[in-house]
């Protein structure tokens, strides 16, 4: 009888080795991608400020908020729609790139969550009016999508 072993002990180190590097490769891309992906979404939050437009209908915007106005059932002039527009856009812009998994989900809504849905609650009526102007029924539904999730997971739900 032959006394060879039936598996060579080198063979099995060598695929244990080429499985531990395939597994630590796997975790490296991941983990790259994340970080990747988290510097994308505080770099897109943090030029928010240096751009003028974006960063005038913020300020609009906070005013609005901190007075309790609401848009909507109503004209509004067209400084205030410009403004308004931007911020939706931009917000819009947001949320598709956090609903599309391009952004990290839990930075938007840490960072930014907040202010969007206080955004929404005082533009729901414009963004309503909207949407029958232009017939456009999805008209900022990925931003709405995001105001959805950020009170669900206030709630934890």
């Amino acid at each position: 009888m032959d006394n060879a072993p039936l598996l060579d002990i080198g063979l099995i180190l060598t695929a244990s080795s080429v499985a531990v590097g395939l597994v630590l490769g796997v975790i490296g891309f991941v983990e790259n991608r994340r970080f990747q992906r988290r510097n994308l979404t505080v770099s897109l939050i943090s030029n928010f400020m240096l751009n003028s437009d974006l960063s005038a209908a913020d300020f609009f915007m906070t005013r609005q908020i901190n007075t309790g106005k609401r848009f909507g059932d109503g004209a509004v002039s067209d400084e205030d729609d410009n403004h308004l527009i931007t911020l939706l856009d931009y917000y819009e812009f947001l949320a598709t790139a956090y609903q599309e998994g391009a952004l990290d989900k839990q930075t938007i809504l840490h960072t930014r969550g907040g202010p969007m849905a206080r955004a929404f609650d005082v533009c729901a009526g414009y963004v309503r009016d909207r949407r029958q102007q232009l017939e456009a029924p999805n008209l900022y539904r990925n931003y709405e999508n995001l105001v959805r999730d950020f009170r669900q997971a206030q709630l934890g739900l």
